[in-house]
């Protein structure tokens, strides 16, 4: 008797193991988002690449790009704005990652686990920046202050 005792509670033990509670999922899903510290440094780590690459193409084009006057609601140069747009939407659509988030091991994916279309990283990347930048940066707090780490654009784009 005693034995089967102590075989039923071995065995509830390792259906336990088995089982995972909803905490245990909750546990496991922080490590799946980004938070907002991460995408912070990531995001820095891409503006240098930006100005670096802005830098280049002003050199290449001979300054003929910047005129000396700041692109609307993004605040910078003509040349920078230029390598900023192309430089988000083309390594998010076709990586799902920038450098700075390849760096920092994040990547955007849908809330189901699918690749982004480039109809939905334009939407991300160019019109949510481009509203969140008009909203003074606010809603990248939305960021830390999310369940699934998600900001304006990244509502936009699902």
């Amino acid at each position: 008797m005693n034995e089967e005792k102590t075989q039923n509670q071995q065995t509830q033990k390792e259906s336990e193991n088995i089982n995972p509670t909803i905490y245990d999922y909750l546990q496991i899903a922080k490590n799946f988002y980004g938070g907002f510290f991460t995408r912070t440094v990531a995001y820095l780590i891409d503006l240098i690449i930006i100005y670096l690459l802005a830098t280049l193409l002003n050199t290449v084009t001979l300054g003929v790009l910047d005129t000396g006057k700041t692109f609307p609601v993004l605040n910078c140069s003509l040349p920078v704005a230029i390598v900023y747009i192309i430089y988000f939407i083309t390594m998010t659509y076709i990586y799902s990652q920038t450098i700075g988030k390849m760096l920092l091991k994040i990547k955007v994916e849908k809330i189901n686990g699918e690749k982004l279309t480039l109809a939905d990283v334009f939407y991300r990347e160019f019109i949510g920046r481009i509203l969140s930048s008009a909203l003074l940066l606010l809603p990248y707090l939305a960021v830390g202050q999310t369940s699934k780490k998600q900001g304006l654009h990244d509502y936009i784009a699902n």
